[in-house]
């Protein structure tokens, strides 16, 4: 299965943002992660382009992964390490909902 640390991310205005933290995930556990969040880099690499975040965040299980994050009320980005858990989709969730987009990834998807 897809391993990850359970956010779900889209595009605003020329930015990655988390849309959503999946329940009781490596994210929501952690709990310093929050919707709005703008993924400043990930692994030490400026975040840029969605499909390659979304291809760094997931990974093997129990291997950690940086995510730097800014907000709005923050001064500086805020660095989160977290470690991969294998990610279990509830299907009642909203994930049936998911759409497909250009690249073919489902845009539906936690990471």
């Amino acid at each position: 299965g897809r391993c990850g640390v359970g956010i779900k991310l889209k595009e605003r205005g020329g930015r990655i943002v988390i849309d959503k933290i999946q329940r009781d995930s490596a994210a929501d556990m952690d709990a310093r992660l929050v919707p709005g969040d703008v993924i400043a880099a990930v692994g030490g690499e400026r975040a840029v382009e969605l499909a390659r975040v979304k291809e760094q965040i997931q990974g093997q299980a129990g291997t950690s992964v940086t995510i730097e994050v800014a907000r709005s009320n923050l001064p500086y980005p805020l660095k989160v390490t977290l470690t991969r858990r294998s990610l279990h989709i509830d299907r009642t969730s909203g994930s049936a909902s998911a759409s497909r987009g250009p690249s073919g990834v489902f845009s539906g998807m936690f990471q």
